[in-house]
């Protein structure tokens, strides 16, 4: 019983400490309405998240 609890709230509770990339992706498309020069900005070239993948990877996190 407490496994199962375990696994709903695991499922529940996403703990990735890096944002999606759609998620920033969106972000600036929306501060692009602001500043033309942001929208032209890619998610690619603005955010390295492998240190932070490596430790999800592994179970760190």
């Amino acid at each position: 019983m407490a496994e199962a609890g375990y696994e709903t709230i695991n499922v529940l509770y996403n703990r990735r400490i890096t944002p999606t990339r759609e998620g920033l992706q969106n972000a600036l498309r929306v501060l692009g309405r602001v500043n033309p020069k942001l929208g032209g900005l890619k998610v690619e070239d603005l955010v390295d998240d492998r240190i932070a993948r490596k430790l999800e990877k592994e179970g760190s996190l």
